[in-house]
C-alpha cells in the first residue's frame, strides 16, 4: 500500500521525534515482513539441499544433466 499524499504531508508535518519514532515503526514492519518471506525459502532451500543428497536410485545424474541441457537448447 502507497501512502496517500494526504498521509505522507501529515507526517511530513509531525516532529522530528515523531517522524523517527513513526519510520522505525515502518523499517520493523519491514523487517517483520521480509523475515517471514525468507521463511518459505529457507524450507525450499533445505529440501533441494535434502534431494541433492539422495540421488534417484537408477537415473544416472549425467542423464538428467544431458536432458535439462537438451531442453534449455530447444527452447525458443
Amino acid at each position: 500500500m502507497v501512502a496517500r499524499p494526504s498521509q505522507l504531508d501529515e507526517l511530513l508535518r509531525m516532529p522530528a521525534a515523531d517522524r523517527s519514532a513513526a519510520a522505525e515503526e515502518l523499517l520493523r514492519s519491514l523487517a517483520e515482513s521480509e523475515a517471514e518471506d525468507s521463511e518459505p525459502q529457507a524450507a525450499w532451500a533445505a529440501e533441494l539441499e535434502r534431494r541433492v543428497a539422495q540421488p534417484t536410485p537408477g537415473v544416472p545424474a549425467e542423464s538428467v544433466l544431458d536432458e535439462g541441457r537438451r531442453r534449455l537448447r530447444a527452447r525458443p
